[in-house]
């Protein structure tokens, strides 16, 4: 039996504590206060693990979870004058980091690996420079398995951390707080243009992946802050967006590789490589009142006769790349037919669209001894210091249905709305 822990933490407990709030600075007698209500709640005859959940999720030092969870042990014992029968929580610390961390807790394993007939779960969190702390009880076997029976709700340990453990939460310098707030920002606008697209555009495999790549930043970001800053943030859940703002969030997307020359066989654009870069893909307004949009690149070649990559294309043009990426799927099928496994470059589309062309939309194929890997190049200044950007076949697929967005809705919204009478005076600012 498998069930998701973000659901069942939803479920009714079935007895909830009134919210405690600690005015002393002795976080003993808080424990003790919510020992003794716990063994009121909690069946002796019972087999009961206790585990805390880890610094990486609460962003505290291990050794501050390790006494808390101490302590609340023995008072446990005490309080139940020895009758309570606790398990050693070390024993199911991996397999509940697994389950909690994926939100995927398999009861039934967890249950051969503990011996236990429930759970208590210690869960702190970091606000200002105090801790709150949710103790839940959780059912490991029967039909009643993943449910929480008994919560605290969150209440305040009274702590000061800056002088238990010599570390100040109660503010991060104010550069810090620019940087965090911007790149979460950042993540959360690409989450919201990414999930326009695919629910009024397509729902093609690639764009599920970017969102799901996307949200995972998110998670890693927010973790890592807490683990750096030991300091809490609370990301927004609510990231939709409508087309009249989506229409004004850039598209970024990933490249794995950049180099001069024509050789670009030996830069596999495959998901196990380094980010090195990212294209950038804007919305703007040309000399002449007209939408173009406008491609750039995070990293520009450096060095003797080095070029900036850069590229602004208007409506046709958008309209010509979209058909010519859905092309190179078309290649990549009829190469994975043909089995093809050697080096190979293709262009579909070049701009200027002309015998003079100096920025090309490139298919690749990879030979590798494992097998063929394909590709897409974005290759500048052809014949003239070349300078190529390596991408994922998947990356391009998100890069065409964003040319759809595009096309279909989004050049007539920002059109609408940057030439109303606010527009209209921008326009003529410059």
């Amino acid at each position: 039996m498998t069930i998701k822990v973000k659901s069942i933490c939803l479920a009714i407990a079935f007895t909830m504590f009134a919210p405690i709030v600690a005015i002393a600075d002795e976080v003993t007698e808080v424990i003790d206060d919510v020992a003794a209500k716990l063994v009121q709640q909690l069946p002796m005859d019972k087999k009961i693990a206790l585990k805390s959940l880890s610094p990486d999720e609460t962003g505290l030092p291990e050794d501050f979870l390790r006494k808390l969870t101490s302590d609340l042990e023995a008072a446990l014992l005490t309080v139940s004058n020895f009758k309570i029968s606790l398990q050693n929580r070390y024993t199911t610390e991996e397999i509940w980091s697994e389950a909690i961390e994926f939100g995927d807790a398999n009861f039934d394993e967890i249950y051969k690996a503990s011996k236990a007939d429930f759970l208590i779960l210690v869960s702190p969190r970091t606000i200002g420079n105090d801790v709150e702390l949710n103790v839940q009880v959780m059912e490991l076997i029967g039909p009643a398995a993943g449910r929480i029976s008994v919560s605290t709700g969150y209440f305040n340990l009274g702590v000061n951390l800056d002088e238990m453990i010599g570390v100040n939460y109660d503010f991060l310098e104010e550069r810090v707080q620019i940087e965090i707030t911007k790149e979460l920002n950042e993540i959360d606008r690409q989450i919201g243009l990414i999930s326009y697209i695919r629910n009024n555009v397509s729902k093609d495999t690639a764009i599920d992946q970017r969102l799901v790549k996307l949200i995972q930043d998110k998670q890693a970001f927010v973790m890592d802050v807490n683990r750096t800053y030991k300091a809490k943030i609370d990301p927004r859940d609510n990231l939709d967006v409508s087309r009249s703002e989506a229409v004004f969030i850039p598209l970024k997307v990933p490249y794995f590789a950049s180099q001069i020359g024509q050789t670009f066989f030996d830069t596999l654009p495959s998901s196990g490589s380094l980010v090195e870069g990212y294209l950038i893909l804007s919305s703007g307004i040309d000399d002449d009142g007209a939408f173009e949009l406008r491609f750039n690149f995070t990293e520009q070649p450096r060095g003797i006769g080095a070029k900036d990559t850069n590229l602004n294309l208007n409506l046709q043009e958008i309209r010509d790349l979209a058909s010519a990426l859905e092309r190179m799927n078309v290649w990549e099928e009829k190469a994975r037919e043909a089995k093809l496994n050697r080096g190979f470059a293709k262009t579909v589309l070049c701009f200027p669209q002309t015998d003079a062309c100096q920025t090309s939309f490139d298919f690749v194929i990879f030979e590798t001894k494992d097998g063929p890997e394909y590709g897409r190049l974005i290759v500048f200044n052809r014949g003239n210091a070349t300078y190529s950007y390596s991408f994922e076949a998947s990356i391009f697929n998100i890069v065409a249905n964003y040319l759809k967005f595009l096309d279909k809705q989004g050049i007539h919204e920002f059109i609408k709305q940057v030439t109303d009478d606010g527009g209209l005076v921008s326009l003529f600012d410059q």
